[in-house]
């Protein structure tokens, strides 16, 4: 079967598509609202006007295999249409449950390959008087590559983003680079979610040098084993809205500005190396942020392996129940801010087992 012309729009369910494909379509490709046991795999679609598989309040779903391309990429539509999140996306779930989205490759896609949000009230779910929150979802060995943001978690609970390889999500001359910055991976206003063994490399704003590989803004998110290469910003950013999260085992390698940027409160950055940064190799301005065991390498030339953006006295008071142990901090083209470890800190007994 070939989709041609608009959306397929198919309320009542769409169970099993199977080794179908579009090109050129001028909507949707594939848009179902309350559905439940749908399995779309080895779809191909191309040159999608406003989005590609989309799905509203549905559950028990599995995508799989399906290459998507060319989603809305450089088009009039994305700019001029009257509802901005809502397209230029390759795979969108807006409050559904129970989704797996395995082995898909997306590429040339304007805004975001892969969304999980929560459902709003809307005309186009009447009966549904609150949120709907997305939950239970994993996106496994997926290959995602120039768009604004890799894959973009708002609203979304209980999930797991596992080997999938994110690349050159950067600024693609859009507006959205007014409010938000090209990211590899986005987890805001989410709890318990997990990324392991992710490859992420060339994300960010090319012009600005902002945006990271990952944003984190959530609660109990943990990022464990992944590898951050290339970000034109941050390589991972705690936001001021994260809290209790963890990144651990990563490998982040040559980011433009800081290896990681740390606000928040109760964070932790662990066993990670940290190589290459264009500033420093972590900064913090965190209440309370736990740094151990990680080993920093080859910082700007002047800048610091931690460092610390309030005075001393400060540092001392935010860091009551966190601690900064174990880290080894190496700049060959620096020694003085090797031995120094944290700049603007008159205090270094605060950091003493730094080595």
């Amino acid at each position: 079967m070939r989709l041609e012309g608009n959306s397929l729009h198919q309320d009542y369910g769409f169970s099993y598509a199977h080794k179908h494909s579009a090109d050129g379509l001028l909507d949707h490709a594939i848009l179902l609202n309350k559905v439940k046991d749908v399995k779309i795999s080895n779809v191909y679609l191309n040159n999608t006007m406003a989005g590609g598989i989309f799905l509203f309040n549905s559950s028990n779903i599995m995508i799989r295999d399906c290459t998507i391309t060319k989603v809305a990429y450089r088009c009039w539509l994305a700019l001029y249409t009257t509802d901005q999140t809502w397209t230029a996306i390759g795979i969108s779930m807006y409050g559904c449950n129970q989704t797996s989205i395995i082995g898909c490759h997306l590429s040339e896609i304007y805004a975001s390959g892969i969304v999980f949000e929560a459902m709003p009230p809307s005309p186009i779910v009447s009966s549904s008087p609150r949120y709907y929150y997305s939950t239970n979802f994993v996106v496994s060995s997926c290959v995602i590559k120039n768009c604004f943001c890799g894959i973009w978690l708002e609203e979304s609970n209980d999930g797991m983003v596992s080997n999938c390889i994110i690349s050159n999500a950067t600024w693609n001359g859009s507006y959205l680079t007014k409010t938000i910055r090209p990211l590899g991976v986005r987890m805001v206003t989410s709890y318990n979610i997990t990324a392991i063994g992710c490859i992420v490399k060339g994300c960010g704003d090319k012009v600005l040098n902002r945006g990271c590989g990952f944003l984190i803004a959530n609660e109990n998110v943990n990022v464990v084993n992944c590898q951050i290469e290339g970000t034109y910003g941050d390589g991972i950013t705690f936001a001021v809205e994260s809290s209790n999260d963890t990144v651990s085992g990563c490998f982040i390698n040559s980011s433009s500005r800081n290896g990681t940027n740390v606000y928040g409160l109760f964070n932790t950055i662990t066993d990670c190396v940290i190589l290459n940064s264009g500033r420093h190799g972590i900064r913090f301005y965190s209440n309370s942020p736990t740094i151990t065991n990680n080993r920093i390498t080859n910082f700007g030339s002047t800048y610091n392996g931690i460092y610390s953006s309030v005075s001393a006295v400060a540092s001392r008071q935010r860091n009551k129940y966190g601690s900064i142990i174990g880290n080894t901090i190496e700049s060959p083209t620096n020694r003085e801010a090797s031995q120094r470890q944290v700049e603007r800190v008159t205090d270094i007994r605060q950091f003493p087992e730094c080595r």
